[in-house]
């Protein structure tokens, strides 16, 4: 989940081709769209929250679009809200973000590509209840102080720079809670928000977020390759459209 800064094998690093530039598209998908993806996800009996049910979707999507070879391993993280989680350090609910915990899930591309959705959710599904505990965040902050002066890293972060037979990695962190749209501040409510995470990382950066029409659709932040976004969007089995200022009612 974390690596140790000092075990990356940078010189090595350095010596391969750069990777390509990460660039910013936003997309949206409607109610029903999101509906169809968790419907999915739901397969085999057992029912998975509408964030799990993207993401399996997202990972497959990727994996399918880039025509990943099939001994290649490819992973997701997802960021999880430690907040509501260390009820005994006195740490405030209320806040969003700081508080964050970057675990990810990996398998071969062939697994991704041959089996159903329901089967990338089932994965995904049990990262999170494994990780998002009390228990978890605290051996997390014990492995910290373990490890100092050492600066830790989120191992999504970094999978290339650990083994070069790594796919491509991608992150996804739920905006769904966070309401931009409903906040006034002094001039009444924004008619579109989104996000931008440039980070530095190789993985890829996508945050789903509530559209401003409060009709279930979702704005969708992207923050990865162009020639991912590209094969992406090019996709028959592609359900995001690019966020349009008709989309948003905007004439």
């Amino acid at each position: 989940m974390y690596t140790r800064y000092s075990s990356l094998h940078l010189e090595k690093s350095k010596k391969k081709d750069p990777p390509p530039p990460l660039v910013s598209r936003i997309y949206y998908l409607t109610a029903k769209d999101v509906q169809v993806l968790q419907s999915n996800a739901n397969q085999n009996g057992k029912q998975y929250s509408k964030l799990v049910a993207f993401s399996a979707y997202l990972w497959k999507l990727l994996i399918l679009s880039q025509g990943i070879q099939n001994d290649q391993n490819c992973s997701i993280g997802l960021v999880i809200d430690g907040r509501t989680r260390l009820t005994n350090m006195g740490i405030p609910s209320n806040y969003f973000g700081n508080v964050l915990l970057l675990p990810f899930a990996e398998a071969q591309a062939s697994d991704i590509k041959s089996q159903p959705p329901s089967w990338s959710a089932k994965l995904i599904h049990n990262l999170i209840y494994r990780a998002a505990n009390e228990e978890h965040f605290q051996s997390l902050i014990d492995w910290v102080e373990m490890i100092r002066p050492d600066p830790g890293l989120a191992t999504i972060y970094c999978k290339r720079d650990i083994a070069e037979s790594n796919g491509p990695s991608i992150l996804v962190s739920s905006g769904l809670r966070f309401a931009l749209c409903k906040i006034d501040y002094g001039w009444g409510n924004p008619c579109f928000a989104s996000y931008h995470f440039p980070w530095g990382g190789e993985a890829g950066y996508v945050m789903p977020l509530p559209s401003p029409l409060g009709d279930g659709s979702w704005v969708v932040y992207m923050h990865l390759p162009m020639n991912q976004l590209e094969a992406i969007e090019s996709h028959v089995e592609c359900l995001f459209r690019r966020i349009t200022s008709d989309f948003l009612g905007m004439y």
